[in-house]
């Protein structure tokens, strides 16, 4: 009977018949797959998005899904079949499909086309900072451009082109950007609930930072690594350690979305009038955005407009042609939509810097912070920046006049109240802030409320009283009256301010009242650079300022012994200005001078502790 079937095989030009023809459609079936943009097109029966598991074999642990018609990056296709089915490892989210059922010839990934570049473009590298399979776009390459315009895809979603995000660049490895982003989302959804929420990432942020945003309500969207390259051969390492995360956010032009609103992650929502923001009439080849302070450009870090490839493509080709900061979103959005800006109020955008901003040749009388709806913090570190000092003045209602005066610092106004709301949603947060949350205060009112507010909230005075509670306690030369002085401080003094014992100027010798960040103790004795000699009074517990500090302990003959006392704050006498609190006693010109923040105080952290990213 097989003869014959060959023969009748053969008449009718069939080279296989049955069982051979089913193994050559699926070698063919399986030839199809390798590395590439995949599309998701069906689940199986009773599934509406395909399962992703933790390994090649399909009964590991399902660690997430992937929605119908949404695109993955496969990574490598299993050589061999795991119970009938073509495994394939992806990228975003991180794990195993699969694409093909060989029992029943069912697919449920199809591979798409690669866009066709130069067969001599050479666009991709390596990331050597990525743990995983992650890679830099060479920009300025041939055919770079050209790989880059097409739409992205935002994992867990499809048939986006009717729609309205809230879009906002998450960076890659900058922790106090992502945190950001997280405080940034609980805004959006207290005032914009029912528009998707999007950010852009970098393909080589961490795992755990990426679940941080997904756990804070964010869909992702990865966008390709940009190195040095992309900023030109004049970038020096400064520079592009500034900036080295930001040049990618352009992407957020490219997403496939009918309207974005687009929100820097160093912003925040503070009132429901950013729905009259999104609901505003725009063309489709326009943008909205709001002037930058006194800036004779508009600011980025709010943006109306409709995603277009043929706007970023055109940015990318502004690049090419560019180096350092011509290069920054900020320019090129501005140059692709030069006589293209519908202008919004500041309100909307509102980066209110005190005093006159570096670069500048007089202070901005432009202010907003009344009517503020969205703030913009502009300046570094940033107010979600992991670090005690820094976070400390974010919580104080009056620290910005000292902190913000002739800096970049944008909307201090609201940093108080933007810590209170951080405090609010800490758990969704990084470890490292978390943590530092924990060494500071609680929330702060403005105006102080005795009943509610430590008194912490309030600024570290320029004079004090240090006196025993108990009027018979034995005599010390540490009590008496201490005053700010504008001696600069150091490292080993926590950035801290040093005071000076009003009656030793005179009388001599100079007694100090300071902190030693080795041990963390406040201090009084002869000498502020050192805690071994001289020593005679220290507080045990911590504190930003004196006034806050407990279990004093004095020195009495040969030993130290504990000490009830009572830390006053003082009226500043002497001719001390009365328009200020924020002054200091110069020693060497025996006058008091304003306050000024050290250069560089911000960055110094009270300790060494970090825990992990």
């Amino acid at each position: 009977m097989a003869p014959l079937l060959r023969a009748c095989a053969a008449v009718l030009g069939l080279a296989v018949v049955g069982r051979g023809v089913t193994i050559q459609r699926r070698a063919e079936q399986l030839s199809d797959d390798g590395p590439g943009t995949y599309r998701v097109i069906s689940a199986g029966p009773n599934l509406k998005a395909l399962p992703v598991s933790k390994d090649y074999d399909r009964a590991s642990a399902k660690v997430a899904e992937v929605a119908l018609q949404q695109e993955v990056r496969v990574l490598e296709v299993a050589p061999e079949l795991n119970d009938g089915r073509r495994r394939a490892r992806i990228a975003e989210p991180a794990g195993w499909i699969t694409v093909l059922s060989t029992k029943n010839s069912v697919r449920f990934a199809t591979r798409q086309p690669e866009p066709k570049v130069d067969p001599n473009a050479k666009a991709l590298a390596e990331d050597p900072e990525s743990g995983a399979n992650t890679q830099i776009m060479l920009a300025r390459t041939p055919g770079w451009i050209q790989n880059l315009s097409h739409s992205l895809t935002v994992e867990h979603m499809s048939n986006t082109e009717e729609q309205t995000a809230i879009v906002t660049f998450a960076g890659k490895k900058n922790v106090e950007y992502i945190d950001g982003a997280i405080i940034l989302g609980t805004s959006v959804q207290k005032y914009l609930p029912d528009y998707p929420m999007v950010a852009l990432a970098i393909t080589a942020m961490k795992r755990e930072n990426k679940n941080l945003l997904r756990h804070a309500g964010w869909k992702l969207s990865m966008v390709p690594n940009w190195d040095r390259d992309f900023c030109g051969e004049e970038c020096d390492m400064e520079f592009l350690g500034r900036w080295h995360d930001s040049f990618e956010k352009i992407n957020c032009f490219r997403l496939p979305f009918k309207r974005a609103l687009f929100l820097d992650s160093d912003t925040y929502i503070f009132s429901s009038r950013i729905v009259d923001l999104i609901k505003r009439d725009v063309p489709d080849d326009h943008i909205v955005m709001a002037k930058d302070g006194c800036k004779d450009e508009f600011n980025s870090g709010v943006m109306l407009y409709k995603p277009s490839v043929e706007v970023f493509a055109g940015m990318l080709k502004l690049v090419e042609e560019r180096q350092r900061e011509k290069v920054l979103d900020q320019e090129l959005i501005n140059s692709a939509y030069r006589g293209r800006v519908q202008e919004v109020s500041r309100e909307f955008n509102c980066v209110d810097t005190v005093g006159t901003q570096p670069g500048q040749q007089r202070a901005c009388d432009m202010h907003c912070s009344d009517k503020v709806v969205v703030a913009h913090f502009t300046g570094h570190p940033k107010p979600t920046s992991a670090k005690r000092r820094l976070l400390e003045l974010v919580r104080r209602p009056g620290a910005p006049a000292l902190a913000c005066p002739n800096t970049n610092f944008g909307s201090c106004a609201k940093w108080s109240e933007y810590y209170c709301d951080i405090r609010e949603h800490k758990k969704k947060l990084s470890k490292n802030l978390q943590y530092w949350l924990h060494n500071t205060g609680e929330c702060c009112h403005s105006p102080f409320d005795p009943k509610s507010d430590q008194e912490s909230c309030k600024e570290c005075p320029s004079t004090m009283g240090i006196q025993p509670k108990n009027k018979k306690e034995a005599a010390s030369v540490a009590y008496g009256t201490y005053v700010k002085t504008a001696i600069p401080s150091s490292k080993f003094n926590g950035m801290r301010p040093i005071f000076v014992k009003w009656d030793s100027i005179k009388n001599g010798p100079l007694f100090y009242l300071y902190f030693v960040a080795p041990q963390f103790i406040w201090a009084i004795g002869e000498d502020y650079t050192t805690s071994q000699s001289g020593v005679a009074m220290y507080a045990q517990k911590e504190a930003q300022c004196p006034r806050d500090t407990t279990a004093w302990s004095v020195f009495q003959g040969n030993a130290f012994a504990r000490v009830k006392v009572t830390i006053s704050t003082l009226p500043n006498d002497h001719g001390a200005p009365n328009n200020t609190e924020f002054v200091a006693w110069n020693l060497q010109t025996n006058q008091w001078d304003r306050e000024e923040m050290a250069a560089g105080s911000l960055d110094h952290d009270d300790d060494d502790k970090k825990t992990e990213e």
